[in-house]
């Protein structure tokens, strides 16, 4: 039996991020530890990151496309609802030994990243311990760090944390709407997950939005805060 790699990285993709996208790629291919699968899930085809994945010539079994039948995201419910629709679905039909979410827009902070995962986790097993969470420091546009500790709603992001194949695959990543949350799934997912062994490392690993070159969800958002009216393909 094949040995499963250590980590799935989970990234939703549309074609207006592959500026972004192309620079996460790069980022991901100098992290010091190697042991890793990215997955790109779009949303019905995204084709010029297929040419762009085709044209560079990425491992095959290392920078995975993989799409879902197209879903409308004529708004930014829509919009969040399919994204944990694809998130979710990856988190299902992969298996590795952990899994961490980094959006497109993401900045990778060190290229020791995965390496000090890696070790975290090897180090936890050795002493007989099995933390399903690792979570690491992450820090906002407005350089704000998350998480802020104790951990509740609105302090911590999805980027902020891994989780083993177990837990992927006995937790769904929420794809709906709750009032309770406004437009927010982070924490959602965070919130079924709290429960399970955490360890916390004082490190910091990403950047949000710090390769930023579309609207995410929040400016989206904001907009259409500003006109109820306006669509979001």
């Amino acid at each position: 039996m094949a040995k499963l790699p250590f980590l799935c990285i989970i990234t939703p993709i549309f074609n207006q991020c592959l500026p972004s996208l192309k620079i996460l790629i790069s980022e991901l291919r100098t992290q010091t530890e190697q042991d890793f699968i990215h997955i790109m899930i779009s949303n019905g085809p995204s084709n010029d990151i297929i040419k762009y994945l085709r044209d560079i010539q990425v491992e095959p079994n290392k920078f995975v496309y993989d799409e879902l039948p197209q879903e409308p995201t004529d708004n930014v419910k829509q919009l969040l609802s399919n994204v944990g629709k694809r998130r979710n679905y990856c988190l299902k039909k992969y298996n590795t030994d952990r899994f961490l979410f980094i959006d497109a827009d993401d900045k990778i902070l060190s290229n020791e990243y995965f390496e000090v995962l890696k070790e975290t986790d090897d180090e936890e097993n050795e002493i007989g311990h099995h933390f399903s969470i690792i979570i690491t420091n992450v820090k906002n546009i407005d350089g704000t760090i998350l998480p802020v500790h104790p951990i509740c709603f609105g302090r911590i992001d999805i980027c902020n944390y891994t989780f083993t194949n177990y837990t992927a695959k006995k937790y769904d990543y929420p794809s709906d709407y709750s009032i309770s949350y406004n437009l927010g799934n982070d924490y959602r997912f965070y919130e079924q997950l709290k429960d399970e062994h955490q360890i916390f490392i004082d490190f910091l690993s990403i950047q949000k939005n710090g390769n930023s070159t579309y609207k995410n969800i929040t400016k989206l958002l904001d907009e259409q805060s500003a006109d109820p009216n306006r669509n979001f393909k």
